[in-house]
């Protein structure tokens, strides 16, 4: 989060100003770190990712793809605001999944503790 912020932040104060070459840096880092935190993530639930998960990244990869190519900065700013909700969306999605994976999985192997017929007091 801190990567992204400080470019952004950076990029705010620009403004298609001259000197906003001190801005790529921070756009770098932004695009490599965030890249490869997503591609830790993912590769962390791999597993357990449903196919429709996959196909849900077209909203917001259209959104990321739109906001880049010649929009007022206005469109931008909505654009690709809501591809950064959107991406952490799904993201973190896959927390859920496997927090759900995981109650199920300790509800199906956990231990009776109490009879559930009569007959087994017996």
């Amino acid at each position: 989060g801190l990567i992204s912020i400080s470019f952004h932040t950076a990029q705010c104060k620009c403004r298609k100003k001259e000197g906003c070459e001190r801005v790529k840096p921070f756009m770098f880092a932004d695009m490599i770190g965030v890249t490869a935190l997503a591609l830790v993530v993912i590769a962390m639930f791999w597993k357990i990712i449903p196919p429709v998960w996959w196909f849900l990244w077209v909203g917001p990869l259209w959104l990321y793809y739109k906001a880049d190519h010649h929009v007022s900065e206005e469109d931008y700013a909505w654009l690709h605001g809501t591809w950064h909700v959107t991406a952490g969306i799904l993201l973190t999605t896959l927390f859920f999944i496997r927090s759900k994976k995981r109650q199920l999985h300790a509800l199906k192997t956990r231990p009776a503790r109490y009879p559930t017929t009569l007959s087994a007091r017996a």
